[in-house]
């Protein structure tokens, strides 16, 4: 059987053996008596100890293959598990109702998962799931992921990050029912360089445990239980891509034949710090600082200092642009007494924006403008959304700057402010707040997302294939009032659309940042573009509103 109706989230080829990951347990109700109450209590705490040390173990091994880069993820389960009135649950269903602890940690999540569902938390049910399979096989002395063969694609309806972490040496591919370009488990696995094909429905129904799998998730193609020839083609095909590997091991700076195109390198990752040593060193254009810190030293002004100073000596005289903590999305960011949920924040409460979380900002202008002594550092300012938002910040920066210059502490006094373009109703005033702003920044995935209006959860909308009329009249709307007068440039992970990057170029867009493992590929797909064909076209596709239509005439350029 071959399926292309999947969404490719991580892109490589791979092969190996099923192993499907059932959702959940289903323990039949079972009552005790007194006398077994105590024997069933110390089963229960028993399994909650391995449970709550089993996390711990991959939130660590998370620490050393991400150092603090999307930790924060891990620390989630832990976090629910740890959250007394489960427990207190789990324990009265035990001791006053008298169940069996297997079935009274089935009630209790079974209870809280009926909870959150009428909330819409779909990743936070996930997450309950898990520690629910985990407490009944801790108690009946199971493994969650038993696994004994060392080449297997890994096959779920929803990929938690935790099942990556604990079996990623055996784990060749991916294939989920759920998930999108921007979840947390698809992230993971492009960090880990592990093939992911996501949106393919009823997965139980067609896969079954040790069914011979192919994933080609470079041409969107899933074989279950091959033919020879089949088998033999992927071989070759296997076998070209990793000679090509090999002869581009090295990243050359190639230079863009008459195309007049820059491009900056996202930092997402230590891992992509470590890359600035042995290549070529670019300019940084978006280095998300989150994954710098954890919730304890985000309040360290000295911790922050020293970590961008440390990028700045490995940079030399290049720019370093630091995203500031992106406060509206960032998983889970504290404040001392609350955490907040990305989809909880944007979505629901709005509120807590800048002006809610001045001190956590200040702290981390302040580490910044100490760095800017030390090399050519710039701010860049995201989920901006209202006018407001603009003035106070650089009220803050002002602040901070004249404190400096009182205390005498030296700093680079013209450092440049950036915004990301992300949200609809910033495009409407960028008029009014030009002026006020050295550089602007398009965020073209959240930019999408936030334009159209759905999640992280939507798999089939969030497939990047389609080119949206509505964003490119926003991308001309941006063009034609920046454009010339201040630095203009884009990210986002939809750069792996050729024809999207076509269509960019042609509208005017002559700076990307992008990952730096997309280097070589990048300065391929712009070599080959033919500018001057689809500029003639431009005019046509603005005046579009199918996206077939679009996509039509980009593939005949």
């Amino acid at each position: 059987m071959i399926l292309n109706n999947g969404i490719i989230v991580s892109k490589g080829l791979s092969k190996g053996s099923a192993f499907i990951i059932k959702k959940e347990n289903f323990i039949e109700e079972k009552k005790i008596s007194k006398k077994e109450i105590d024997i069933e209590l110390n089963k229960f705490l028993l399994s909650y100890k391995l449970t709550i040390n089993e996390l711990e173990n991959i939130e660590k091994r998370a620490k050393i293959v991400f150092n603090n880069d999307n930790n924060e993820i891990f620390k989630a389960e832990i976090l629910i598990l740890k959250n007394k009135n489960i427990i207190n649950e789990i324990k009265d269903s035990i001791c006053k109702k008298l169940y069996s602890s297997e079935y009274s940690i089935y009630y209790v999540i079974k209870k809280k998962i009926n909870n959150i569902f009428n909330k819409d938390n779909i990743y936070k049910s996930d997450y309950i799931i898990d520690i629910c399979n985990r407490l009944i096989n801790n108690i009946n002395k199971k493994t969650l992921l038993s696994i004994n063969n060392n080449n297997i694609i890994l096959i779920s309806k929803n990929i938690l990050p935790s099942y990556i972490l604990e079996i990623n040496k055996n784990i060749l591919g991916i294939i989920s029912e759920n998930g999108n370009y921007i979840s947390h488990s698809c992230i993971i696995a492009r960090s880990l360089r592990i093939p992911m094909i996501v949106g393919i429905k009823n997965i139980y129904n067609i896969i079954k445990n040790n069914d011979y799998i192919i994933l080609d998730a470079i041409n969107n193609k899933l074989f279950i239980n091959p033919n020879s020839l089949e088998i033999y083609k992927f071989n070759l095909k296997y076998k070209k891509k990793i000679k090509k590997e090999n002869k581009n091991k090295f990243i050359k700076k190639n230079i863009f034949l008459n195309k007049n195109i820059k491009f900056y390198i996202n930092i997402n990752s230590s891992y992509d710090i470590e890359k600035l040593y042995k290549y070529n060193i670019y300019d940084i254009g978006l280095c998300r600082s989150e994954f710098l810190f954890n919730n304890k030293n985000i309040y360290e002004e000295n911790f922050q200092f020293n970590q961008y100073k440390k990028i700045l000596n490995i940079l030399k005289n290049n720019t370093l642009t630091i995203r500031i903590f992106d406060i509206l999305r960032n998983n889970f960011l504290c404040n001392k007494n609350n955490i907040y949920k990305e989809e909880e924040i944007f979505f629901k409460n709005k509120k807590i924006n800048y002006f809610n979380l001045k001190n956590i900002l200040t702290i981390q202008i302040q580490a910044i403008l100490r760095a800017s002594y030390f090399g050519n550092i710039r701010i860049l300012l995201p989920m901006i959304s209202i006018y407001e938002e603009v003035i106070e910040i650089k009220k803050i920066i002002k602040k901070v700057k004249l404190y400096f210059i009182k205390n005498k502490i030296l700093f680079d006094k013209n450092i440049k402010i950036g915004i990301m373009i992300e949200t609809p109703s910033i495009i409407m005033i960028l008029n009014k707040i030009i002026k006020y702003i050295d550089f602007f920044v398009i965020g073209l995935n959240d930019l999408t997302r936030h334009t159209l209006a759905f999640d992280r959860s939507n798999a089939n909308f969030f497939s990047y294939k389609s080119i949206y009329p509505s964003i490119i009249i926003f991308i001309k709307k941006i063009i034609d009032i920046v454009g010339l007068k201040k630095e203009l440039y884009l990210c986002g992970e939809i750069l792996d659309n050729k024809n999207y990057i076509k269509l960019l170029i042609s509208l005017g867009i002559k700076k990307f940042s992008i990952n730096i493992v997309d280097i070589n590929r990048f300065n391929k797909i712009i070599n080959d573009i033919d500018i001057k064909k689809i500029k003639k076209n431009n005019y046509l596709i603005l005046n579009q509103y199918k996206i077939n239509n679009i996509i039509k005439i980009l593939n005949k350029c």
